[in-house]
């Protein structure tokens, strides 16, 4: 079977798809858009963050347009693309714990979301690939599950929505109280007010499971310092 990237890559040819950014024929976001997008990982700080945020880019400009792309209007194609972007997320935490593997735990789709598809359980997927290939064995656990609170919060302002999504999640599996050696974070596609992520982080250890950061790919805040360039991995031993 053809791996996947070069699956997306016929498919785009054949849809007679053009890049977001530079609107090139062949792909929806070209090699070297999506090279301008990463090494631009920085840390965001959020009220009610009790761990590190690790966002791949800011939510706007092309970054906010593939991410709208992909999850509103269906271009499947974008995922590999946005997983490298979590994937470059989740190596700048790994720098700061160096670990063994990594845990990438996806905050879940909402029950009425109508895209039809696993939007971010795609992009994990595809950054679970990305990192293993870059020398950290990970996975994707789906250690969320929505609850009948957990309803679409678009249009919400930040008391609204930290109103709203209160008792949003339920822990799924079994209680996971050291993951030894591992890196779990908390991913998501957008972090916007941080509201989705405390609860979510609050239901999690509750639960008694473990979260040692955040990776996103794309977050809305001001950013604390300088972004970290040049966020391409050094397998296996991760130096900075």
């Amino acid at each position: 079977m053809p791996p996947p990237a070069l699956l997306v890559e016929v498919f785009d040819l054949v849809l007679g798809r053009t890049c977001l950014g530079c609107h090139t024929p062949g792909s929806v976001l070209c090699p070297e858009c999506l090279a301008l997008l990463r090494g631009g990982v920085r840390s965001v700080p959020l009220a009610g963050l009790a761990i590190p945020l690790h966002a791949a880019s800011p939510y706007d400009g092309l970054t906010r347009e593939a991410i709208l792309e992909y999850k509103e209007r269906g271009s499947r194609s974008l995922a590999p693309m946005l997983g490298r972007l979590l994937a470059d997320a989740a190596l700048a935490a790994a720098r700061l714990h160096r670990p063994a593997r990594c845990v990438l735990v996806p905050v879940p789709s909402h029950r009425h979301a109508p895209r039809g598809f696993d939007a971010l359980g795609a992009v994990a997927r595809s950054a679970a690939r990305d990192l293993s290939r870059d020398g950290l064995p990970t996975r994707v656990e789906r250690r969320l599950r929505p609850g009948p609170a957990y309803l679409p919060m678009k249009g919400l302002s930040r008391s609204e929505r930290r109103t709203r999504i209160i008792g949003a999640f339920r822990a799924a599996g079994p209680t996971r109280p050291s993951d030894a050696g591992s890196l779990v974070l908390l991913i998501d596609d957008v972090v916007t007010t941080g509201a989705t992520m405390s609860e979510a982080l609050r239901t999690l250890t509750i639960a008694g499971m473990r979260v040692d950061a955040i990776a996103a790919v794309a977050a809305t805040g001001p950013s604390r310092g300088r972004p970290a360039r040049n966020p391409a991995p050094v397998p296996p031993t991760l130096r900075p």
